[in-house]
């Protein structure tokens, strides 16, 4: 009887260690999250390669750690002992943070300021994408892991500049604003930083006017303050709304100023972003001296590349440094320069006909436009 016991408990122990072989051996499926970030390369021992469109990748227990990477910079390294058990990786987590809510450190800003600046459309709400391109060219060798502490914004800069990107670092706030939001999107509570400071997608300098209506983006879910006061209006899902109304009538021929900010709901000493200021010309004028405007039909000889040199529009909105803007279109465009007093060829012309339309503007959209016709003998 003892013997068969002591037989029976080698065989428990040899099925427990092949139990714990086989399931360290086997590969999960985890996520790496700030958006779902796709194109990063990831080693865990022999399981290699590069993260999915959704964020997933392949790892086991047998390795001792789990590698980032783009190109040839390393992200983080992450113990195996500290893998999530929901298999979802925040940046907090690779960076080995005690808590997954604990982002306003220099570690997790290094990594979502990065990978948000390197992802290919700059709109990490949709996901972040690395390119095969990206990180192809990044061979720059820095001496620490983007996690690490030592990184500075010089280093940042220049895998940036390796990446082969025509663009500046994201902001740390804004970065940061955007992850936060992730976590909070998966009910893990966390506000460390303001709200972003609004922006538009356009710009606004004149109008002629009473209103105007604006494209306004920012922090999701933040309510909108106009000259410290609530509007009651609340960016949506996309962090957005839409034609948010500004009241020009008052301002006829005069700026005015409008203070635009966003305040979240975590009634704590940062819950209001930085303003959004816009100096707004209110133009109720229409272009003067409409009299210098070339005329219809114009002639001149083929040893001359002046066309017209008496161009003389002013308006209002210039007493307020706001320039006129002078554009050609039509047929021949690109075949003619202008500025303030002067329309010309480029090149001393052949002998034909030519034809252009010629329009001045000021930014309220008052105009001078013409089809213009002209013959070189």
């Amino acid at each position: 009887m003892i013997k068969y016991i002591y037989t029976l408990f080698l065989s428990l122990i040899f099925i427990s260690c092949g139990s714990e072989t086989t399931s360290n051996n086997t590969n999960h499926t985890g996520y790496l999250v700030d958006a779902k970030v796709s194109g990063v390369q990831y080693e865990c021992g022999d399981t290699k390669g590069i993260t999915a469109s959704n964020g997933s990748f392949a790892f086991n227990y047998s390795c001792d750690d789990i590698v980032f990477k783009i190109g040839s910079i390393t992200l983080a390294s992450m113990k195996i002992s500290n893998v999530p058990s929901n298999h979802i990786f925040y940046i907090t987590d690779i960076t080995q943070r005690s808590n997954r809510n604990d982002t306003n450190n220099t570690s997790v800003i290094n990594i979502i300021r990065l990978l948000q600046t390197l992802d290919d459309d700059s709109n990490p709400d949709n996901g972040i994408h690395i390119t095969k391109s990206v990180r192809d060219n990044i061979t720059h060798n820095i001496t620490h892991n983007v996690s690490s502490s030592n990184i500075n914004e010089n280093d940042l800069k220049s895998i940036v500049q390796d990446a082969n990107l025509t663009r500046q670092l994201v902001n740390p706030v804004r970065a940061l604003v955007h992850f936060e939001q992730t976590l909070r999107d998966d009910n893990i509570y966390v506000d460390t930083v303001p709200p972003y400071k609004p922006y538009l997608d356009n710009t606004f300098l004149s109008t002629s006017r009473e209103s105007i209506e604006l494209n306004l983006y920012g922090e999701r879910g933040t309510t909108i303050y106009l000259n410290g006061i609530n509007t009651n209006k609340i960016l949506d899902k996309n962090g957005k709304y839409t034609n948010f109304e500004l009241n020009t009538s008052q301002n006829n021929n005069i700026f005015r100023d409008f203070n635009i900010t966003l305040v979240d709901d975590s009634n704590t000493s940062h819950d209001t972003s930085k303003a959004l200021n816009l100096h707004i010309f209110r133009d109720t004028d229409d272009i003067d001296n409409k009299d210098t405007f070339p005329p219809s039909t114009i002639t001149i000889n083929s040893a001359s590349k002046i066309v017209y040199n008496d161009l003389n529009i002013t308006d209002n909105s210039e007493d307020y440094n706001l320039s006129l803007v002078y554009k050609i279109d039509g047929q021949d465009k690109d075949l003619f320069d202008i500025n303030s007093t002067t329309l010309s060829f480029k090149q001393n012309p052949s002998i034909g006909n030519y034809f252009i339309n010629l329009k001045v503007s000021d930014l309220a959209n008052h105009q001078i436009s013409r089809d213009i016709n002209i013959t070189v003998n």
